[in-house]
């Protein structure tokens, strides 16, 4: 019998076996970690990036992430700003894989009503992506009163400024149905794409 064969086959075997065991359990250390990871972590990692968002009803966005709030999100470009409703969102394109955990200080990030509050404040005439609305009717409106669920908005026509005397309807909008609020600023950006485009 050959024992220095027998003996080196042997610490070969444990060593295969402790290499499977370490293996198995980073693999499965890693797959826990992947498990705890939440979009928003994914999304904060991502802020300052060029993302696309593309909503369930079919409109894309891309630009730069610049605020990742509790349930919504802005995208900014050239003369654009659109702040997305999570719940409205289909899928994310561009967003890191890594992740960025809420600082503690942080953990209450605003809510969809804050963000909505802040775009009433600035008295600014926005295009609304709402769910169920066929992408071609554009509504346009001032965000006059933002509830804890839903928010009054003034429509306008297009560049209307909007005086009492302009505005054609004052809708009761129910949170849920908001996809985007889309802040054009000074001109209309190229980065928002209709579905099929």
């Amino acid at each position: 019998m050959r024992w220095d064969a027998l003996f080196t086959d042997m610490e070969a075997q444990l060593e295969a076996a402790e290499r499977w065991a370490k293996d198995s359990e980073i693999s499965e250390r890693t797959r826990i970690d992947v498990a705890s990871i939440a979009l928003l972590d994914r999304l904060r990692a991502s802020l300052g990036t060029t993302i696309g968002v593309h909503l369930a009803g079919g409109q894309s966005f891309s630009g730069q992430l610049t605020h990742v709030g509790a349930e919504s999100s802005v995208v900014a470009s050239t003369g654009t700003q659109a702040l997305f409703s999570y719940s409205a969102v289909h899928h994310y394109s561009g967003v890191s894989r890594f992740a960025v955990e809420a600082a503690p200080s942080r953990l209450h990030p605003l809510g969809l009503a804050s963000a909505l509050r802040i775009v009433s404040q600035n008295r600014e005439v926005v295009e609304l992506c709402l769910a169920h609305n066929a992408s071609s009717d554009r509504v346009y409106g001032l965000l006059e009163r933002v509830g804890r669920d839903s928010f009054d908005v003034a429509i306008v026509r297009p560049g209307e400024i909007p005086r009492p005397s302009n505005v054609r309807d004052v809708w009761a909008v129910p949170f849920h149905s908001l996809q985007a609020v889309v802040s054009r600023g000074v001109a209309p950006d190229v980065n928002v794409q209709e579905a099929g485009d």
